[in-house]
């Protein structure tokens, strides 16, 4: 009887862990979600050809690079690129968009793409976003802000 209780208790103990890890999850997964919606205007790029994780930062200006990402809050976006040294010098993209179970990623779907890409989510505040993307030969961050 009494191994039991006991086994009765442990099971107890691990539920309300797990609901309230549970919870915390989604709360944090909510809190992401809510803080990325919006338009995003991108500031800086930075780039790190020798994996030492340490970017070597460009403003977007001073590369004659302006653009913005979009998140909707239906997990549509867009994302637009003017890149003067580009063809076509427009760049625009509709994807959707979802965060990884740990909030720790962005996970975008071009149309016509299948896959999606997984962008590390170095940084968020309300107003300041900073995406690593490390699907290429070197590792890119793109710096942007409400």
């Amino acid at each position: 009887m009494k191994k039991d209780i006991n086994c009765l208790i442990c099971l107890c103990i691990s539920c309300v862990l797990f609901f309230s890890a549970c919870s915390k999850s989604s709360s944090s997964s909510s809190s992401t979600s809510s803080q990325l919606v919006g338009t995003w205007t991108i500031v800086r790029l930075g780039e790190d050809t020798n994996h030492s994780g340490n970017p070597v930062w460009f403003t977007a200006s001073s590369l004659g690079i302006s653009g913005y990402i979009k998140f909707n809050s239906n997990n549509t976006g867009i994302h637009s690129i003017v890149n003067p040294n580009d063809s076509p010098v427009i760049q625009t993209s509709p994807f959707t968009w979802s965060l990884s179970s740990d909030s720790k990623y962005v996970l975008a779907t071009d149309s016509g793409k299948t896959g999606a890409d997984g962008l590390h989510i170095d940084s968020l505040t309300s107003n300041s976003l900073v995406l690593k993307d490390t699907s290429g030969g070197s590792t890119t961050w793109f710096s942007a802000t409400k």
